[in-house]
């Protein structure tokens, strides 16, 4: 075959570039500089037929992937997914076990809205002392921790902040640094996931930084054993089924949904609720933790709403199933002292 024949093959079926074609030319014009045998092959490759059918363009250095190199695009995707769930620290459900020969209490904290307009701040300021006070006492963090209205939620909900949000995600850190030894598990709220909605930011995981909590996302099935007593609990800012009737209708159909709970929280609506009751064969305590948030703008408008302050407190024992639950924060301290001394 000469080198024509070759060349064109080369060119015209297997798709090389001029410069390749010129250099498996080599062997045959061996005098020939590179320069020299890219002219003369390509000169004479355009003068034949193929070249004058099949059309003039031609590309030098065109890329196309292959296969192969999807297949390994793909092998790298699924390592980096690995190495980015390492990273995440959200989760659904969680074990913790309180060890303890005496019973503790659960406080169901949240809704606090630091950083906004109309907050009951000593209200909380005392309720922070009282928490970090009593001994044997833990909280579950309910969400909406800080006001953080954004103009890109509701363009007009940032007349509520006093302080920048910058600002309030100093505050509300060190509110948490200050309880630290107190927090179990944090979920997120609806103002705190406006972080995570507009600059992709999980500010929940910066708290559990600080206090080693367990970070929920946006609630779930906490299994929480204290001495030697498993207890299920069911948490979250908020779930779907809410009823204005109906006020506990939420707490049930989650407990239709995930199966039987010893007690099942949720927080969001700004008023605080308990409600002691049997189902599915055993004994439940709904609750909701109230707001610090008492003035408004969002609620008077929508029905005259004002938030209902309220933290509620459940104590587990460690040696029998017992659910003491407390709907006001003073009188579950003051139960629960009761029951450790």
């Amino acid at each position: 075959m000469d080198w024509k024949a070759i060349a064109e093959n080369l060119k015209f079926n297997e798709g090389k570039s001029w410069t390749e074609v010129a250099k498996a030319m080599k062997p045959f014009f061996p005098e020939l500089t590179d320069q020299q045998r890219w002219e003369k092959v390509r000169g004479a490759l355009r003068r034949t037929e193929t070249y004058k059918t099949r059309g003039r363009v031609t590309f030098e250095d065109k890329r196309d992937a292959t296969p192969e190199d999807v297949d390994d695009f793909y092998n790298t995707l699924k390592q980096m997914n690995k190495a980015v769930m390492r990273l995440e620290n959200k989760q659904t459900r969680a074990s913790i076990h309180i060890e303890d020969d005496k019973p503790i209490g659960i406080t169901f904290w949240g809704d606090w809205h630091l950083g906004g307009k109309g907050i009951d701040y000593d209200q909380f300021d005392r309720d922070e002392e009282l928490i970090n006070s009593t001994d044997g006492l833990y909280v579950i963090g309910m969400g909406d921790y800080k006001e953080n209205a954004s103009a890109l939620v509701h363009q007009a909900a940032t007349h509520e902040n006093l302080a920048a949000t910058d600002m309030q995600d100093k505050i509300v850190l060190r509110k948490f640094e200050q309880t630290k030894d107190k927090h179990i598990v944090t979920i997120r709220g609806c103002h705190d996931d406006w972080d995570k909605r507009n600059a992709n930011k999980d500010f929940v995981q910066a708290i559990c930084d600080i206090t080693g909590a367990v970070n929920l996302w946006h609630g779930g099935i906490v299994d929480l054993t204290v001495g030697n007593v498993e207890y299920r609990l069911g948490v979250r800012h908020k779930y779907k089924f809410e009823s204005s009737l109906n006020t506990t209708n939420t707490q049930r159909n989650f407990m239709n949904e995930y199966g039987p709970c010893d007690v099942i929280a949720f927080g969001h609506k700004h008023f605080c609720e308990l409600e002691h009751t049997q189902r599915m064969g055993q004994e439940v305590v709904y609750v909701r933790s109230g707001s610090y948030k008492r003035y408004d703008e969002f609620g008077q408008k929508l029905a005259g709403y004002e938030g209902i302050y309220g933290v509620p407190v459940v104590i587990l024992f460690p040696d029998k199933k017992l659910l003491v639950p407390y709907k006001r924060l003073e009188d579950g301290i003051e139960a629960l002292k009761i029951f450790r001394h």
